[in-house]
């Protein structure tokens, strides 16, 4: 026990550093829709609310902080012409480094006319990411998206920390194989890229993966009641994090269809259950999640649970937040 939790910390740590040095020799806003997603958790630390989605993400546009520090970066022309490269300072100083600094925090509450597409997303990581951001209120835009950054980066690590523990429970007589998956995992040089940047498809990743454990402890293992709460946790802070994880409930059932221990009538309840879901999926796809997220009390909650679940699934949420 001794040998493999040692080797766990040790991949961590170098999983941490690795992490550090890829989120430093990144440039600003230089992997994928980050600026978009960078600009959602601005406008929650900013206005102390998440906006509506369907309703109102016609009406929410991109800061003009935001804006001016990608036109400023030169991402534009590095993305949009196979010609034009970003120009990059041959000092430890960027071209416009300057310029960004010195934008001034008003900027921040400026609005484009660029409308704000990560609304269209659960709020639950923007939430989350807005706690480093407020930590570095004060401090420039660069210092801002890199603390977010950071935080983003432990995300990256409790899931390689879930995969050794998923490797876990199917390898358990293993002693190297749990540590050499997750070493997989943590230098696989996409995700190193993607768990280093302000993208919410990293707390998706998180909480998928502690999904599987919770779902392979139940099938695998004698489990405890407190490991069902804990899959039902998972899956509500999913639904509130990116709506493709309503495919997951997909997931649950298919044990049911295929496992040799159950009837035929359980089989076809799984499959019915399952087919349920799957529509329910699809449509939640289809209309990008349109749930309002900003929780005022908790009255409304159970007001919303305990009378509209299911509407959760089609529409806005009836009660206002």
């Amino acid at each position: 026990m001794k040998n493999k939790n040692t080797f766990i910390c040790i991949i961590l740590l170098v999983s941490f550093i690795k992490g550090l040095m890829w989120l430093a020799l990144i440039p600003l806003f230089d992997t994928p829709d980050e600026p978009v997603h960078f600009d959602y958790i601005q406008k929650i630390a900013e206005n102390n609310k998440i906006f509506f989605n369907k309703k109102d993400k016609n009406d929410i546009y991109q800061s003009e902080e935001v804006d001016l520090t990608v036109k400023y970066s030169g991402l534009i022309k590095g993305y949009h012409s196979g010609l034009d490269k970003i120009d990059f300072a041959a000092g430890e100083i960027g071209k416009n480094e300057g310029r960004i600094n010195a934008l001034p925090p008003p900027l921040r509450k400026t609005n484009t006319d660029i409308s704000a597409i990560s609304t269209q997303y659960p709020p639950l990581y923007y939430l989350l990411g807005s706690l480093p951001y407020k930590m570095f209120y004060t401090d420039s835009i660069i210092t801002r998206v890199f603390a977010v950054r950071i935080f983003t980066l432990l995300l990256g690590l409790l899931t390689i920390f879930m995969v050794y523990k998923i490797a876990g429970l199917i390898f358990g007589g293993q002693k190297y194989i749990p540590a050499f998956i997750a070493l997989l995992v943590s230098f696989n040089p996409m995700y190193t890229f993607i768990s280093v940047s302000v993208n919410s498809d990293n707390l998706l990743t998180l909480l998928f993966t502690v999904f599987l454990y919770c779902y392979l402890k139940i099938f695998l293992t004698k489990y405890k009641p407190a490991d069902v709460i804990a899959l039902t946790v998972v899956l509500l802070l999913g639904f509130f994090t990116k709506q493709q994880f309503a495919l997951s409930l997909i997931i649950l059932f298919i044990p049911l269809c295929f496992a040799k221990e159950y009837s035929l009538k359980t089989k076809m309840i799984g499959g019915a259950a399952g087919l349920f879901f799957l529509i329910l999926a699809v449509l939640n796809l289809r209309d990008n999640f349109p749930v309002p997220v900003f929780i005022e009390s908790l009255k409304n909650v159970y007001v919303y649970f305990s009378g509209n679940f299911f509407p959760f699934f089609f529409a806005d949420l009836p009660v206002s937040f």
